[in-house]
């Protein structure tokens, strides 16, 4: 099996790391930067000003485990963006997408995006 056939099932940054170890004519440079760049900003600037060279990393063997399932009961928010005191909006925890509707301004986009920061500490809608 190539990497193109089982990319799809496990992280797309394993599969670079595959792809990019694996390739003959790629040079060790071209090869740094590319874990560099995977790494971020920091380790890649590093690797520019030639203070460092990334870490070598594993790549991970994704396929056959079973995913974790984990479903959110609900979302508690208080002083966050357009919403002042605690309020907590409960949600069905099942598979698939879970739609959040309300009148406009009833704070749907706020909890959406609390949620973001939460598990991304970014929030791309103040950012972008």
């Amino acid at each position: 099996m190539t990497v193109a056939d089982n990319a799809v099932d496990r992280p797309l940054v394993d599969a670079v790391l595959e792809a990019n170890d694996a390739d003959e004519k790629l040079s060790d440079d071209v090869k740094y930067l590319v874990r560099a760049a995977l790494e971020g900003p920091s380790a890649l600037q590093q690797l520019l000003d030639g203070i460092s060279t990334p870490q070598a990393r594993e790549v991970s063997d994704a396929l056959g485990e079973e995913p974790v399932c984990a479903f959110l009961k609900q979302i508690t928010v208080a002083g966050f963006s357009g919403i002042g005191p605690k309020a907590t909006s409960a949600l069905h925890p099942a598979p698939g997408i879970t739609i959040v509707t309300g009148r406009n301004g009833s704070g749907e986009s706020s909890f959406a995006e609390a949620l973001e920061f939460a598990v991304t500490g970014s929030r791309y809608r103040r950012e972008n």
